[in-house]
This record gives structure tokens, C-alpha cells and sequence, in this order.
């Protein structure tokens, strides 16, 4: 996805640096990078499914495939809330809405692990099959997130129990209360 694309699709929140760096990455890069996502514009179908009100869509903009079975990523926007420091949650493709990184740096961390996502409504989980092999990209990605983000590598499920400790229960409020209307 080009930047300015990854700019319309978040509009009117503004687009996180870590996404907007990734995005320019992704250019470079042929294949996956990390398992089974990808940046891309969605038609807003999996939002619907959950809610009809127009504070749910405003409040998540959906900028990422989480896996081959239509879950979807997201910001979540929280007003008042620089874009760096929005949560990435995912939408489920049977249902469920959970936080899985803090901020866009930590679902960077997050895609380092290279591995699928499995989304209930209940949790989400990480899955990986016997046989996986590295994605074609993620050497030139892991690269990448320590040159560009000096980041240390951290396990996903160590990302996800953050995220689901300090936005976990705003979340489930936020999703149950938007369903109900």
C-alpha cells in the first residue's frame, strides 16, 4: 500500500509513524514479511458485521489483513490521543474484538513473530503448524524494525498480554456497548 493510500484509508485520524514507516517498507519488500498480514484498504464489511453505529466505524479504522480468514486490524481512536500512542485491536472474522499491541511501535514488535492469528469471540491466540517456514520477507523485516526502531525483538504473546491487560476490559465496554446499539 502507498503512504498516501494508508493516509486516506485512517483519515481523519492521523496515520501512527510506525504504520507510515511500515508502509514505505512493505514497498521494498516482495511477498509477506510476516505471516498472513497485509496492508490493504477493506470495504468495511467486518465493521458492519459487529455495528451499524457510526461511532463504532469513527472510532476504528481498519488498515490491515490479520490472517487468510478475513480478521482485520485496526487503530482504535480515543479522543484526545496522539496517533502514536493509539491501540491496534483486531476484528474477528467469527466475531470478537481484542486489543493486540499497545501502540502501532508494539504491533510492529508484534509482526516480528511471524506468525498467524487466530481470532474467537472469546481470545485471540498466535498459530503456527509444524511445518512453517519463515516468511519470504520477515529477515529483510526483522532488519528493518532494529535499524529503523531500535527495537528489541519480544515475544507476540508477551505484546498481546499487554495490550489485553491495559485495554482489554475499555475494549470488550466498547464493543459490547456499540453492539447494543
Amino acid at each position: 500500500m502507498e503512504p498516501h493510500a494508508l493516509r486516506e484509508l485512517l483519515a481523519p485520524l492521523a496515520v501512527p509513524h510506525a504504520l507510515a514507516s511500515l508502509a514505505h517498507f512493505a514497498l521494498t519488500v516482495d511477498g509477506y514479511y510476516a505471516e498472513d498480514f497485509v496492508l490493504c484498504r477493506r470495504n468495511d464489511h467486518r465493521l458492519r458485521q459487529y455495528s451499524t453505529a457510526a461511532e463504532f466505524a469513527a472510532r476504528l479504522r481498519v488498515f490491515g489483513q490479520a490472517n487468510e480468514d478475513g480478521s482485520e486490524y485496526a487503530l482504535r481512536g480515543i479522543p484526545g490521543w496522539a496517533a502514536d500512542d493509539l491501540p491496534v485491536v483486531v476484528l474477528g472474522d467469527e466475531g470478537g474484538l481484542h486489543p493486540v499491541a499497545e501502540n502501532s511501535v508494539e504491533f510492529l514488535r508484534f509482526l516480528a513473530a511471524d506468525r498467524s492469528i487466530g481470532v474467537s469471540r472469546e481470545r485471540v491466540w498466535l498459530t503456527q503448524d509444524e511445518l512453517h517456514d519463515d516468511s519470504p520477507g520477515h529477515p529483510a523485516y526483522a532488519h528493518w524494525l532494529e535499524l529503523h526502531f531500535g527495537c528489541e525483538l519480544r515475544t507476540a504473546e508477551g505484546v498481546l498480554a499487554r495490550a489485553e491487560d491495559r485495554f482489554g476490559e475499555a475494549v470488550r465496554a466498547f464493543a459490547a456497548k456499540l453492539a447494543s446499539s
